[in-house]
């Protein structure tokens, strides 16, 4: 732990006998900084619990300090808190930036944040909760903008603005800027004194005043005695009161009967008598870590904690230190549990044996620097442990029993705190014990028995197992036959229809290869360059053929062996490219393409199959449409539905015999004699929707026209 210790031994000439009353002639400061607690630098306001342990308002949470130990107890995801306060019932109440609420330890220990911000509208912006006080049952958490009183239940939000909260003769009061001081009444303000009026300033706190009365702490303007009877105030009008307006005065407590202590805003802190004399300044000259000191706090040892740009802690080495001296367990590591010693109720029951226990301990009040440890565990090790700096100590591989720890701590003068305990059992399994071994060899005993039994009739069922397994695959093999025959029948099928696809392949590419060949032998000997030009023509009409029927037989073969790429397909996009595929047909530019979809309208397939099946079948209404109508046209059409996606195709061209409607998809099939194509192109397409996963349908009218309906499938 990074820490800086000053030691300011000062002898100073008598201040009027003051010294007999306070001993501030030998002061230590410890610094604490950001590196030692491994949180946010700044720090706020403090306070303690019953067991002397530190809790620290920080820019990221609450400060958890034992002595020994700092933790950081986040809330809001580690946003600041500003103030807090602890109450008897074990809570500590916090408030931030628009934020408050209080932790509270769980069945487990370990403190839990319960925001209470959403009982206030959220509409309602509360700004920084300064400041926190408990008076009877009810918290009051004050910001500029709202003070709110929680009663343990309900919030209840009052009416007053810019104003400081002041507990008297239990009854709550506040001080208002430039409004004066009033007095709460079931959630109603009566002004009890308006004459008393500060601009931009108001009483924050209230100490015991030196003849009985009130004192009034006030940044800008210095100190104040108020008489609580008749609620008169007036300055107090003493020489320090000048030096605290000049320093801003910001918070202060009772050092003792005779003596304030009070920090200040630029001039570090200061004692003061309650004659109002200044008996002893310190500033950052002296030690301090700032000039500026919000709060101030005065531990149960008598030690002031003053929060800022890290901690300081004043102790005072003159002083007797009478205060109860006591070591505290804090929390026990079980493997990988934690155990908060605050949640346990009498004895400690461990779930697990030959386990790896830590138990961590401090002495609050005191920095474990300054302390020695000794411990002895009862039930195993039969005196105390030589005295050492540890705060934890780990037990390896305890027997199966009860335990009791005990602590002790030491400080340099030999002082000897009082001890902790702590009673817990490392409980002996169900399986060690003497009845499981003598049931368990019972239970063995039986298990052979009725192993014995078991294996016998597991015998038995084997044998009728053995027959049912042989009238078993006895059935499979007629079954088997049977199918071997179906797939017999069924490869005689696919073969006389290969045998087709290679008579029909080859007479469609050899007749094309003939009529080339014969035309080129005549083309020889014609010397007239007109008739060249035709033997030309019909010569790239054989080629074209034989190219279109190439290629329906690569489309046919990729369909069969490529596997499917899915990607996003733009329809226009595609429609567009098969567009320009075509424009070179004859008569394309007379056909209308109208696209009812929008441009934006996609399909989730595989690109290459979707342009083939569009390709085919909107080339075959080109193709194959009736010239002799004014406007020849194709509806394209496009709907989409949850999983997939209908497109369907219509022309206004010759369409198809009702007759023939049925076997448009056979291979080779030509469904009008005026087809000149191979008659595998609507066989390749309905192969590549199922392909796809997808569905095709027709619906046809003689000499009215065509529409194929495409399902396709829209992952």
């Amino acid at each position: 732990m990074t820490k800086a210790v000053v030691f300011i031994l000062i002898i100073l000439l008598p201040f009027y006998g003051i010294a007999q009353n306070i001993e501030i002639d030998s002061i230590a400061i410890k610094s604490f900084s950001s590196k030692d607690y491994e949180a946010a630098l700044y720090n706020f306001s403090v306070c303690e619990d019953e067991n002397g342990v530190i809790y620290i308002a920080n820019e990221n949470g609450v400060l958890e300090y034992d002595g020994s130990e700092w933790k950081l107890i986040p809330i809001n995801d580690f946003s600041a808190v500003v103030t807090l306060k602890y109450s008897k019932d074990g809570r500590i109440y916090v408030g931030g930036t628009d934020e408050f609420g209080f932790l509270e330890r769980s069945l487990s220990g370990q403190f839990e944040y319960n925001s209470l911000r959403n009982l206030v509208e959220k509409t309602k912006k509360l700004g920084e909760v300064w400041q926190i006080r408990m008076l009877g049952n009810d918290i009051y958490f004050q910001t500029y903008s709202a003070i709110i009183r929680y009663d343990g239940e309900l919030i209840h939000d009052l009416p007053i603005v810019n104003s400081w909260l002041l507990p008297i003769n239990n009854q709550m009061h506040f001080s208002s800027y430039d409004k004066g001081i009033f007095r709460m009444e079931k959630d109603s303000l009566i002004s009890i004194n308006q004459n008393f009026k500060l601009k931009d300033d108001a009483p924050f706190k209230m100490l015991p005043g030196p003849n009985g009365e009130k004192l009034l702490l006030t940044e800008y303007n210095g100190t104040f005695l108020f008489d609580t009877i008749n609620y008169s105030i007036i300055p107090w009008n003493v020489a320090a009161n000048e030096l605290m307006k000049e320093y801003g005065l910001y918070d202060g407590l009772v050092w003792d009967d005779s003596t304030y202590f009070f920090n200040t805003s630029t001039g570090g802190v200061m004692w003061v008598s309650k004659e109002g004399e200044l008996l002893r300044r310190l500033t950052r000259k002296e030690g301090l870590s700032s000039n500026y000191m919000r709060e101030s706090f005065r531990d149960s040892r008598g030690n002031i904690w003053l929060p800022n740009d890290g901690a300081d802690y004043l102790t005072f080495q003159n002083i007797r230190d009478t205060t109860k001296m006591s070591t505290i367990l804090r929390y026990v590591e079980v493997n990988d549990s934690s155990y908060h010693v605050n949640a346990i109720s009498g004895q400690l029951k461990l779930k697990e044996s030959n386990n790896s226990l830590v138990l961590h301990y401090a002495t609050p009040g005191y920095d474990k620097a300054d302390l020695e440890y000794s411990y002895y565990l009862e039930g195993s090790e039969g005196q105390w442990s030589s005295w050492n700096h540890d705060i934890s100590k780990e037990y390896i591989g305890l027997k199966n029993q009860d335990y009791t720890f005990h602590v002790k701590s030491r400080l340099a003068n030999g002082r000897v705190s009082e001890p902790a305990s702590l009673d817990f059992v490392i409980p002996t399994l169900w399986y060690q014990s003497f009845w499981s071994y003598f049931f368990g060899i019972i239970i063995l005993i039986v298990i052979v028995w009725v192993g014995v039994l078991l294996r016998m009739s597991h015998l038995e069922k084997l044998n009728t197992r053995l027959e049912e397994i042989i009238l078993e695959r006895t059935k499979e093999l007629i079954t088997q036959k049977e199918e071997l025959r179906s797939a017999n029948e069924e490869l005689v099928v696919v073969n006389s229809e290969l045998d087709n696809f290679v008579y029909r392949s080859s007479h469609d590419l050899v007749a094309p290869l003939k009529s080339l060949s014969g035309l080129i032998s005549i083309a020889k000997d014609e010397k007239n360059e007109s008739t060249l030009q035709d033997y030309f023509g019909m010569m790239d009409t054989s080629i074209s053929k034989l190219e279109v029927f190439i290629k329906s037989i690569l489309e046919y073969s990729s369909n069969a062996k490529a596997e499917v790429e899915q990607s996003s397909i733009n329809l226009h996009n595609l429609i567009d490219d098969i567009v320009e595929d075509l424009k070179y047909f004859e008569q394309s530019e007379r056909v209308t393409l109208n696209r009812n979809f929008k441009k934006s309208t996609c399909l989730t397939s595989d690109l290459k199959r979707c342009k083939i099946v569009l390709s085919n079948i909107i080339a075959n209404a080109v193709k194959y449409h009736n010239f002799q109508q004014d406007e020849p046209c194709i509806n394209m059409s496009v709907l989409q539905n949850k999983g997939y996606v209908e497109i369907s195709i219509e022309d206004n061209g010759q369409g198809i015999d009702s007759s023939r409607v049925d076997k448009i998809f056979d291979m080779f099939y030509r469904a009008s004699h005026s087809s000149h194509g191979s008659g595998l192109g609507l066989y390749i397409v309905k192969d590549t929707m199922h392909k796809l996963g997808g569905k095709i349908s027709v619906q046809s009218t003689l000499g009215k026209g065509t529409t194929f309906t495409l399902k396709f499938p829209n992952n």
